[in-house]
């Protein structure tokens, strides 16, 4: 698979994700909340800059604008994503995490850990093959 293809699947999960958290932000909303560790009046500043972030990386990935740097901005976002999933695991949240909005209804536990792994794991590759494609 081109490094072009793994940019664009990157870009669809970060648009998709972003577009439906700012349509329906509700499900995200309840559980920041619910973790009890942000302040309610950070909440939705909060949610406003990742919903951000996520849109603006998924356009600079797919158009392969500043490529190095912002595939690290993504590894970060997804390596949050993934550590955030897991604290949430162990804390034993029973909640939807909103992470796409109303398109995806995903209880905390393995399966949202695994997927976001999977997401972490996609950006790995994404820059392995970046960087390999650079070098050529």
């Amino acid at each position: 698979m081109t490094s072009r293809w793994i940019r664009y699947i990157v870009a669809a999960i970060l648009a998709i994700s972003g577009a439906t958290k700012l349509v329906d932000p509700g499900n995200t909303l309840i559980f920041i909340k619910s973790a009890g560790i942000i302040p309610l009046a950070a909440i939705l500043p909060l949610l406003s800059l990742v919903t951000a972030l996520e849109l603006q990386l998924a356009v600079l990935i797919a158009a392969n604008i500043h490529i190095r740097h912002t595939s690290i901005a993504v590894l970060l976002l997804f390596g949050a994503f993934f550590l955030i999933s897991l604290a949430a695991l162990v804390m034993d949240m029973r909640v939807d995490c909103g992470c796409f909005g109303p398109l995806s209804f995903a209880d905390v536990g393995w399966p949202m850990v695994v997927r976001n792994g999977v997401f972490l794991l996609v950006c790995i590759y994404m820059i392995i093959k970046i960087q390999s494609f650079k070098k050529q």
